[in-house]
């Protein structure tokens, strides 16, 4: 009699294809860390946060004036008033109108910026659990986490763009907490401007984010050895850290 034929192994089920991956950041996260075990790419959200910034920029191009930006940000800092304070009057005004230049580059720095970010969040969180805790995850998907982690940012991103561009008066403009997604749009950051950085780090979209880059960090996680309420929480103390020092930093200038 002939050998028995040992089955064959079951095919592996094809990967998420890149819309799906975005779509599932935000219905169901899950789905997408565990699919970037097998594929760490991160151009797609990558992309979709630059078109969304690139947008942003736009709105903020056409409807606010970058003098006025700049000349805010020399009133909330009592070291950039002292430096115009040496100044003549001259000297001032060049000073302001090269600030407003550069303000208005910042407009557009939005991709560079986003991979700048992502490259120090993986970075960082590589350091935090790869060595305490043996997440043993590849620099490459911690990448790739940290761009669709930044996903609620195109949420928040265009709903800034939106109140700009509908806005009647864009003087107004608050560029350092534009959107009332946390306590600190509600208070004057003149009164306790270290009170005010701490509670505006209590972002719904900063959470949001923290939230799914704990999320994606266990599920990428070696044999399961972080789960997600440690990720969750460690992820959230570092941010809290984060935050605090900031806000001391920005009290302090």
């Amino acid at each position: 009699m002939s050998a028995a034929v040992p089955p064959m192994p079951p095919e592996p089920l094809p990967g998420l294809s890149e819309p799906q991956r975005i779509v599932n950041t935000f219905v169901a996260p899950s789905k997408t860390f565990e699919d970037i075990r097998h594929n760490a790419s991160w151009w797609a959200p990558w992309l979709l946060l630059s078109i969304c910034s690139l947008l942003f920029g736009f709105a903020r191009f056409q409807k606010l004036d970058a003098r006025q930006i700049a000349e805010r940000r020399i009133e909330q800092s009592r070291m950039a008033q002292q430096r115009m304070d040496m100044l003549s009057p001259e000297q001032r005004d060049a000073a302001i109108n090269g600030q407003a230049k550069v303000i208005q580059i910042t407009f557009f720095a939005g991709p560079i910026g986003f991979i700048i970010g992502g490259l120090l969040v993986a970075a960082i969180f590589m350091a935090v659990f790869n060595f305490g805790f043996a997440a043993e995850i590849p620099f490459s998907r911690y990448l790739s986490i940290s761009f669709y982690a930044f996903l609620p940012v195109v949420i928040s991103t265009l709903l800034t763009a939106i109140a700009v561009w509908m806005s009647s008066d864009p003087s107004n403009y608050n560029e350092f907490n534009p959107l009332a997604s946390n306590p600190g749009y509600f208070m004057d950051r003149g009164e306790n401007k270290f009170l005010h950085g701490v509670v505006t780090g209590l972002d719904i979209f900063a959470i949001w984010v923290l939230v799914l880059l704990g999320l994606g960090i266990a599920k990428n996680s070696a044999k399961g050895k972080v789960s997600p309420t440690t990720a969750i929480i460690t992820v959230l103390v570092a941010y809290g850290l984060w935050v605090i020092g900031a806000a001391a930093l920005g009290a302090a200038f």
